[in-house]
């Protein structure tokens, strides 16, 4: 009762502003700038049925922008899909350049968001200030999840930021096992991944299995990369003996030098 009271007390000042202030100079912008604010006390107590009602009273393209990109950050999967039907623009940005899509990524916990913002069409390329896109972030932040979306959707898994650094780079400089085995698994170039800043960080697990992986790849230089990528790598991060590395890729239709040689390495 008191929410239906609270819309309707709403509804009636801004009806009785509309028709008050159009007339004088500045008016339509005065009121738009009360429904941007009321929209912002929406996102801000994380309220709905206040959003909602103050979407019927068409608030700016940038507020509305803004509400989809901290939406997107925060995990609100309701005022996500709420603000796209409005037709809000999913690759809208904020003054550090980042999208909804960027935003979700941060967080493993965001699928649904970010399934949804692919859905509407979100560009999966556009990058931040520092040349960062929805994929890095993600790697970045450990969101397997995320990263495994993103790549399905078509991300260039072996894209590089301003710095020059790939996804897989900003996994293994934080230390995310898990994000960097799907990384991996997904087709990124271990051959090309420099160990030392996850060497600095003190991440000697992480090190010694992408040390592995790439004398691995060394010594089966013409065994083919999926081969490589969706078999050898999760037997490697799986921690297991790696006794029946001949097997595994032979049984796998891998016929490469290494099956040439009957099984001698």
């Amino acid at each position: 009762m008191k929410m239906i009271t609270k819309q309707l007390c709403i509804g009636a000042f801004l009806v009785s502003m509309s028709w008050t202030i159009r007339g004088m100079h500045g008016g339509e912008s005065a009121l738009t700038q009360d429904v941007d604010d009321l929209l912002i006390d929406a996102l801000r107590s994380h309220d709905i049925s206040l959003m909602s009602y103050s979407l019927d009273y068409n608030p700016s393209s940038q507020a509305k922008n803004l509400t989809l990109i901290q939406s997107a950050y925060e995990g609100n999967v309701d005022a996500v899909r709420m603000l796209l039907a409005c037709n809000v623009d999913v690759n809208a940005c904020n003054k550090y350049f980042h999208t909804a899509l960027m935003q979700a990524s941060y967080k493993n916990t965001n699928n649904e968001i970010v399934e949804a913002l692919l859905e509407a069409k979100a560009d999966i390329n556009a990058r931040n200030r520092y040349g960062w896109n929805a994929l890095i972030i993600a790697s970045y932040s450990g969101s397997v999840d995320v990263v495994h979306l993103l790549v399905h959707a078509g991300a260039d898994v072996k894209a590089r930021d301003a710095d020059g650094r790939t996804a897989l780079t900003l996994a293994c400089s934080g230390g995310h096992l898990e994000a960097v085995q799907k990384l991996l698994e997904l087709g990124a170039d271990v051959m090309a991944q420099d160990c030392s800043t996850a060497r600095e960080c003190g991440y000697t697990r992480l090190v010694q299995l992408l040390e592995n992986i790439k004398a691995l790849r060394e010594e089966w230089g013409d065994c083919p990369l999926d081969v490589i990528n969706s078999e050898i790598v999760p037997y490697v991060f799986s921690g297991e003996e790696s006794t029946n590395w001949s097997l595994l890729v032979f049984c796998k239709g891998c016929y490469c030098a290494l099956c040439d040689n009957n099984f001698s390495r």
